[in-house]
């Protein structure tokens, strides 16, 4: 599993210092799903016993909101079967599910809301099925991919 190759863990280190940085900043309980798992969601945020949030981590090294702006159109990449799991478990457990953009080099996190508590996405997404890399790992894959407009998140200094 890619999670546990080298580049995985040193993302999982970084996406844990996130989740720390998150609980304080946020004051809620980070409740991680198990990273060894081929889980649907990073993380469900609790707020004094009750979820809140659904949260997926994506830790991108060498970019910052700058090059994510002029590079990028402001887009950010994610497979599409990872939005669609983020809108059914938004809608399922009714709560808002959230992508945290987090950019270790930078020390900046970007958070936008991709779905409502009643399943409905949040931003303008364009899909395509393009060739990306595979995983952290490295390799290509062809898949669909969601590119999510990035215009809208909350910039959060850490």
């Amino acid at each position: 599993m890619d999670r546990l190759s080298e580049k995985g863990i040193e993302s999982l280190r970084h996406e844990q210092y996130f989740a720390e940085w998150y609980q304080d900043h946020f004051n809620c309980t980070w409740v991680q799903t198990d990273p060894k798992s081929p889980s649907r969601v990073d993380a469900m945020i609790v707020e004094n016993n009750t979820l809140i949030e659904i949260v997926e981590v994506k830790v991108r090294y060498n970019i910052s909101t700058q090059t994510l702006k002029t590079q990028f159109e402001n887009r950010l990449l994610i497979t599409w079967d990872k939005i669609e799991a983020i809108v059914q478990l938004s809608k399922l457990l009714h709560v808002p599910g959230l992508i945290a953009l987090y950019m270790p080099n930078t020390q900046e996190a970007l958070l936008q809301q991709i779905s409502t508590p009643d399943g409905i996405l949040v931003p303008n997404i364009i899909i395509s099925n393009t060739e990306t890399q595979a995983t952290i790992n490295g390799g290509r894959a062809t898949r669909t991919n969601a590119f999510i407009d990035m215009t809208h998140a909350v910039p959060k200094p850490l």
